[in-house]
């Protein structure tokens, strides 16, 4: 519910509703980022959600070629 909100706002709340305004992902999800993130070597430190996003993204596109 939160994320809903949060997105719904347009973000606006997002630093007062912390953890409780982000979007849950799955974990194939995030693992599939870390291994895009591991082989790109260019990521580096903490990774925001929508990096996370950004990253498994890739990863499926290379898995499906």
């Amino acid at each position: 519910m939160g994320s809903v909100f949060n997105s719904l706002t347009g973000g606006y709340f997002g630093e007062l509703m912390g953890v409780a305004g982000v979007e849950p992902l799955k974990a194939d999800r995030v693992a599939m980022a870390v291994v895009e993130a591991i082989s790109d070597g260019k990521t580096k430190g903490p990774v925001e959600t929508k990096d996370i996003k950004e990253l498994a993204e890739k990863g499926w596109r290379k898995e499906m070629l």
